[in-house]
């Protein structure tokens, strides 16, 4: 979230700064971006051949040396300024389904994930959604850990995307340890929670 709101300080002060300052702030804010996706991962050669070699370099690392972990869906809360209460009444809360996904812990334990899930969505029918997300974490009480960042991710849904896989910036927070964990994300009015649960020994 801290991104989100930095994006929307330098937005509020472009017009104030002058074009040096503009673009130390773009590059230092573009930087700091970037360091949350897998580019950093990749090797030194990839990374050298340009953007997108680093951060397929860096998608293949997570692959491989990240956790394998079970997502189990859980629980969607239809906020009530976004819909009515009548609305509220007609739809399915209980967001069953599970899905997969790997996760690599950093060194200071934030989280790089990829995951792909099908739920069940508000009208009861079929929720595909698979994504990258990037998870800072800080220590809480012992080995339970909270987090916040941000997840872009497809979705297809039967109503709003009519079942064509649709883009998505999310924001994350998480609760738990390396083993389980619970999250949350909001898009369209919808807080939406899940669980997740390492596979690995």
């Amino acid at each position: 979230m801290s991104r989100f709101v930095l994006l929307l300080v330098l937005l509020l002060c472009a017009p104030f700064a002058g074009a040096e300052d503009k673009a130390d702030a773009w590059t230092s804010f573009s930087e700091k971006v970037g360091s949350t996706l897998p580019f950093p991962l990749g090797s030194d050669e990839a990374r050298a051949e340009g953007f997108w070699h680093g951060v397929w370099d860096g998608t293949k690392r997570i692959l491989s040396e990240g956790s394998q972990d079970l997502y189990v869906s859980g629980y969607y809360y239809h906020t009530p300024y976004h819909f009515s209460e009548h609305r509220r009444d007609e739809f399915n809360d209980n967001a069953w389904g599970l899905g997969y996904g790997r996760t690599l812990a950093e060194e200071n334990q934030n989280q790089r994930m990829f995951y792909g899930m099908v739920v069940r969505d508000s009208h009861q029918k079929p929720f595909y959604l698979a994504g990258y997300a990037w998870v800072a974490r800080w220590d809480f009480y012992r080995e339970v850990q909270v987090g916040a960042g941000y997840s872009a991710l497809l979705i297809a849904h039967s109503t709003s995307t009519n079942y064509w896989p649709v883009p998505l910036l999310a924001p994350v927070v998480s609760i738990g340890t390396n083993n389980a964990a619970i999250y949350a994300t909001y898009f369209n009015g919808i807080g939406y929670f899940f669980g997740k649960f390492s596979l690995d020994p």
